[in-house]
């Protein structure tokens, strides 16, 4: 995998195809072979380490959440949303009826910072 031969957008459907399949080492590791690891993927990491109840989800979330107030400047409201939901995302023994919702709505954010980029790139 180091100085993988494959191009930067083949590595982004491995990194994509491990993150839909629930497993975040290989997810992982090939995201260290990105040049650059947008929001919405970073977003998508974090919350398969959540989903999988891991050690590193807490500093996965935080990192995610430093990164989405230096880029996108949310406002202080949708900034306490997406906090309470990373918080239930992490906490899915102890509430798995209400971590529904809080998936739902970070997969919507996700979306949304998939499309953002996706502009930006234009």
């Amino acid at each position: 995998m180091p100085g993988s031969p494959y191009p930067q957008s083949e590595i982004g459907k491995i990194v994509d195809r491990a993150v839909a399949e629930g497993d975040a080492d290989r997810a992982l590791r090939w995201a260290q072979e990105l040049k650059q690891v947008g929001l919405h993927r970073a977003l998508a990491l974090t919350l398969v380490l959540g989903r999988q109840d891991d050690v590193r989800y807490p500093r996965a979330a935080s990192r995610f959440l430093l990164r989405l107030i230096a880029e996108v400047e949310p406002s202080l409201l949708n900034l306490k949303k997406i906090v309470d939901a990373l918080d239930v995302v992490g906490r899915v023994r102890l509430m798995p009826d209400v971590t529904e919702g809080a998936n739902a709505a970070l997969e919507d954010l996700g979306r949304q910072l998939r499309e953002r980029e996706e502009g930006l790139q234009r």
